[in-house]
């Protein structure tokens, strides 16, 4: 019993330090953001962190990205467009 409960703050710990799969893709969007990017490679990540967040069941942070990877993707509409 007692080395159950030693185990139990180890595997709290390991549950803190995982991030969500929504997080993951929105870390990598935005090293993605800081470097060499064209609008439709900022489209096709938006699209992935809306999607994580949908997988991870956060239907706030689903919305959001979804309203931004609308943003990206008009933007990458009207750079095909050539304007």
């Amino acid at each position: 019993m007692t080395k159950l409960l030693m185990c139990i703050p180890a595997v709290a710990l390991l549950l803190a330090g995982c991030s969500s799969e929504g997080r993951r893709a929105e870390k990598r969007l935005e090293i993605i953001r800081s470097g060499e990017h064209t609008s439709a490679q900022l489209c096709q990540e938006a699209k992935r962190v809306a999607e994580a967040y949908l997988e991870d069941g956060n239907e706030e942070e689903y919305r959001r990205w979804s309203r931004s990877d609308t943003a990206d993707c008009a933007a990458a509409r009207i750079e095909a467009l050539g304007y």
